[in-house]
């Protein structure tokens, strides 16, 4: 999908095999001891130089296919952030009681700000 991509994983507490995994198939590892998204993108914009992010759960929700795609978009609306809005059919997505969260806090950011985001979690964005 991204073949010239280098490809980080950061390891955040994760009791999976991910960054097992990922360094298998080429990955470099990188380690952020605090738990939460958040951690792990201002560990990646202190530690990582690059002119585009991309980032994405460990947890295999989301659809790798879509990257060129939000990249581009990323290009074109001379954007700062894409975010891409997970597939509540994937039984993994959401954990029990976060998909009603999600809408609701999404639904509340959207009545402030405008009706920009349709997932406000989700662990699929491009950065520029």
């Amino acid at each position: 999908m991204l073949p010239h991509a280098h490809i980080y994983v950061f390891d955040n507490n994760s009791s999976d095999d991910t960054a097992q995994i990922a360094h298998a198939a080429g990955a470099e590892i990188r380690h952020e001891s605090r738990q939460g998204k958040g951690n792990v993108v201002r560990r990646m914009f202190a530690d990582i130089e690059a002119d585009i992010y991309l980032l994405v759960d460990g947890d295999a929700t989301y659809d790798s296919a879509s990257a060129p795609k939000m990249i581009k978009l990323l290009h074109e609306q001379c954007l700062d952030m894409v975010v891409a809005r997970r597939q509540s059919t994937h039984a993994g997505a959401y954990r029990a009681g976060h998909q009603f969260g999600n809408r609701v806090l999404t639904g509340t950011v959207g009545r402030i700000f405008g009706n920009v985001l349709q997932d406000i979690l989700s662990g699929y964005r491009v950065f520029s």
